[in-house]
């Protein structure tokens, strides 16, 4: 029994040791898959870190974007609403579209013309070369001549002008002239107007009368003192010696 004993207890101790043996041969792989799991631990928490700050600096961009956005459009409206809409509707704009195309139909081309007012700008401007040119090479009395003609013909069709502004304007002041004399007159409705309290009476001026003096004591206001026939008793009396 005893050599079974330690038999059995033999037995256990090759088991133990073959235990031991396959836990060693286990644990360098297990550190290993360790240490690999820490490492990858490590890189995704940096990629994670890293892809987080690229988040706040796109949100950080995109803010930037949306503000400038905002400001832009604000600018883009301001220009819109004042520089934009002076430059295409302005009453400048339009009176120079006008003139232009008012010149263009009268030195090139008359009736509509789908060109804008710069190509007509651009179509005058050779124009304007071309006869430059032709007016270099013609003698100088002729071009004094039609220049004195043009600058007659340019004052009448002003004076013209101004007498039908003035015309004009005399119509329409007749105009109005006619329209007042015929409207009815004004008549005031409602309840007449109440007096919350007695008006004050008016205050009379007082008029004082000269009482009658004798000869002497005239002569001797008129003469020795600034007498007034309309002064106050009291103050002519002021001009008598004491006892008078």
């Amino acid at each position: 029994s005893n050599i079974s004993l330690m038999l059995v207890f033999r037995e256990m101790e090759l088991q133990h040791l073959s235990s031991l043996l396959i836990i060693e041969s286990i644990r360098k792989p297990k550190d290993t898959m360790l240490q690999g799991l820490q490492a990858v631990k490590e890189y995704y928490d940096a990629e994670i870190k890293t892809i987080e700050e690229q988040l706040e600096n796109a949100e950080k961009h995109i803010k930037q974007e949306e503000e400038r956005a905002e400001m832009l459009e604000g600018v883009a409206k301001d220009l819109l609403n004042t520089d934009i809409k002076y430059l295409v509707s302005s009453e400048t704009t339009i009176l120079t579209h006008v003139f232009v195309e008012h010149a263009y139909e009268e030195c090139i081309a008359s009736g509509d013309t789908d060109m804008t007012t710069i190509e007509t700008l651009q179509a005058l401007k050779l124009l304007y070369e071309d006869l430059m040119i032709k007016l270099d090479s013609m003698p100088f009395d002729i071009v004094k001549e039609a220049e004195a003609a043009v600058q007659t013909k340019n004052a009448i069709a002003l004076e013209k002008a101004h007498q039908a502004r003035r015309q004009v304007a005399l119509l329409d002041n007749l105009s109005k002239s006619m329209k007042r004399a015929l409207d009815k007159p004004f008549v005031r409705h409602g309840r007449p107007l109440m007096w919350r309290s007695k008006p004050p009476s008016p205050k009379h001026r007082i008029k004082y009368v000269s009482r009658q003096y004798s000869p002497r004591e005239l002569e001797y206001l008129i003469h020795f003192t600034d007498y007034c026939p309309y002064e106050d008793e009291e103050a002519v009396n002021l001009f008598f010696p004491l006892g008078t």
